[in-house]
């Protein structure tokens, strides 16, 4: 990477384009700080912003073919960044919407509540060790960055990482465990529910 110092943008993105890592790192490391503080005037939050720039930079690196025909590094930059926030806002902005209409919406939230499947995704969750239990609750529930979650139980980001992997790989096996138990339930569940009609 010392060797590349010296390149300018273009020269950079040329290499990037050839799949060259070191040069990526590079113009990563260059102008990473400047996009984020730059995504942040729109979303007014540091990790939402540092999130939407890392993906910014996965999707540079994904379509790094296309690099050879760059040639205003910057303003490229600046312009993928601004649309992925624009994508980024109208995305929350839909959740948001659909969390309102959920608590809007009593008798749907309550028919959720009773729904046998999420009951096997709480005791999945609940099973969990208390700390990789509240790291879950946090990302999940909560939608804290890892980095948020790392400051709050005073750990670093990497190791919030490796709770919510491990949380993920207890769950997805706790509920496949008890898949046939759900699928049993159900279907006895849906078999009286129509057996009762004849009565």
């Amino acid at each position: 990477m010392a060797d590349y110092q010296t390149y300018n943008d273009n020269a950079l993105l040329l290499r990037i384009a050839e799949g060259d890592e070191a040069a990526f790192s590079l113009l990563f490391n260059r102008y990473y700080q400047a996009m984020v503080s730059f995504v942040q005037r729109f979303t007014e939050s540091a990790p939402v912003s540092e999130e939407i720039v890392q993906d910014v930079f996965l999707k540079i690196w994904m379509t790094r073919e296309t690099l050879a025909a760059v040639t205003h590094c910057k303003a490229y930059l600046m312009t993928v960044a601004k649309n992925q926030t624009i994508n980024a806002l109208k995305k929350l902005a839909r959740e948001q919407e659909k969390a309102r209409e959920i608590q809007e919406a009593p008798q749907l939230q309550q028919e959720t509540e009773d729904d046998p499947r999420f009951h096997v995704i709480d005791r999945a969750i609940d099973q969990l060790p208390p700390q990789r239990k509240t790291v879950y609750l946090m990302a999940r529930h909560g939608r804290l960055s890892y980095e948020e979650i790392g400051r709050q139980l005073n750990i670093s980001a990497k190791t919030v990482k490796k709770h919510m992997q491990l949380a993920i790989a207890s769950v997805t096996a706790f509920i496949k465990a008890n898949a046939r138990l759900l699928l049993a339930f159900l279907f006895w569940l849906k078999f009286f529910s129509g057996a009762l009609l004849f009565f």
